[in-house]
């Protein structure tokens, strides 16, 4: 019989816990963890060294406090390796709770903080802020300590990919928000430290939002001092135009900062596109246009594919400009009316197209060989022009 085989009663009572964080099946320790005061628990995590960055690590991997106290991690012999098991194992499982009940099973599987309990614990050890995540949803989806203007899926935490949208608890991240702000510049720091790290490293991006939605994500982009911290390979923009976005849309108040031309600063202000290989862009609306298209594609020196999808667009000048490049893919999706001004155009370059009601769908391929994985990135799925495209959706007109 296995020590882990005992009750959780009688095993805590005989084992030092700090010990045994990683000795222990996953489900035997956060049971046990689960046993503690949540005080106590905070602090005992928070002590183990998961927030210590990789500045601090050398001989007894020195600790300080917002307070100022000063501790040594327990554990000295391989400490980078040590350390990131610990965030393996843990980060997945913290969570803070802004009020309200959790289902059972949630309790089982994760570590759950409740924020009125730990608030002050959270800014003394606030190395481990940045860890502590919110559940946004029945769906898994959370929204991060270290960027709390977005709600990402679960996967997020062990993929360097991430699907983007608006987080559904912003009273509670004001609360969180607020939080940080009590605890200086060097809480500000460490999130941002962590908040870079964690963006940079993503290779693909994709958002799914409202214009609306959209544009307080570039205001909360600056606001968190995020700019350009978007490096993707990968880059997925999907944006609809929900009521409020029409409305806007359709309205001559002089700050609306929604238009039918497509701000080229949208891309630009919040994306480092340098290293952008295919790029997805859906802004469908039966007016929508950008004009700056010419400038945005020549940004990106390493595109090999892209997807747009406008009311109007000036196919031919797209073509021209991705077409120089070596492997070529596009995919436009336009109003009917659009394809039918650039149709001499369109006849003679080869174009593969589908019209679908009152839009048409055009693809063009210059490497062949590689076109059936291409297009299963990049395709637009005739369902989702049912749903959102320009025959189906009569607010728009």
């Amino acid at each position: 019989m296995k020590l882990y085989h005992l009750p959780i009663e009688i095993l805590a009572k005989v084992l030092p816990i700090q010990d045994h964080l990683l000795k222990l099946p996953e489900g035997t320790i956060i049971s046990w963890l689960n046993l503690l005061p949540q005080r106590q628990r905070f602090i005992l995590l928070a002590e183990s060294g998961i927030g210590v960055g990789e500045e601090h690590f050398g001989p007894g991997v020195l600790y300080t406090t917002l307070s100022g106290r000063k501790f040594y991690v327990r554990k000295l012999l391989g400490i980078y390796f040590y350390i990131n098991a610990l965030r393996e194992r843990f980060v997945p499982l913290l969570y803070i709770n802004f009020g309200g009940t959790l289902k059972f099973k949630y309790q089982r599987n994760m570590i759950v903080f409740s924020f009125d309990q730990v608030k002050d614990l959270m800014m003394e050890y606030y190395c481990i802020l940045p860890f502590l995540k919110t559940c946004a949803g029945p769906d898994g989806s959370i929204v991060l300590g270290s960027i709390p203007f977005l709600t990402v899926g679960e996967e997020f935490l062990w993929q360097r990919s991430a699907v983007f949208s608006a987080p559904s608890l912003n009273d509670e991240l004001d609360k969180l928000h607020s939080q940080i702000l009590l605890g200086g510049d060097i809480v500000a720091e460490t999130m941002k430290l962590i908040r870079s790290y964690t963006l940079i490293n993503l290779v693909e991006v994709e958002l799914n939002l409202t214009v609306q939605e959209y544009v307080e994500f570039k205001h909360n982009i600056a606001r968190f001092d995020s700019a350009l911290l978007l490096r993707p390979i990968k880059l997925w923009v999907d944006l609809t135009f929900d009521d409020v976005s029409v409305q806007k849309l359709q309205g001559n108040n002089a700050e609306n900062e929604i238009g039918e031309d497509f701000p080229i600063g949208w891309i630009t202000e919040v994306f480092m596109i340098t290293f952008v290989k295919s790029f997805v862009l859906h802004y469908q609306h039966i007016t929508s246009r950008f004009s700056k298209i010419p400038d945005l594609l020549g940004r990106m020196p390493l595109l090999e594919q892209v997807v747009l999808s406008f009311g109007e667009l000036d196919i031919e000048n797209v073509s021209k400009l991705m077409k120089k490049r070596q492997p070529c893919r596009i995919q436009i999706n336009v109003s009917l009316g659009c394809y039918l001004v650039h149709l001499d155009q369109i006849r003679k370059e080869q174009w593969r197209i589908r019209l679908i009601d009152d839009y048409a769908l055009l693809e063009y391929t210059k490497d062949k060989s590689r076109r059936a994985d291409t297009l299963k990135w990049m395709k637009v799925k005739v369902k989702r022009f049912k749903k959102h495209g320009f025959a189906f959706n009569r607010k728009q007109r």
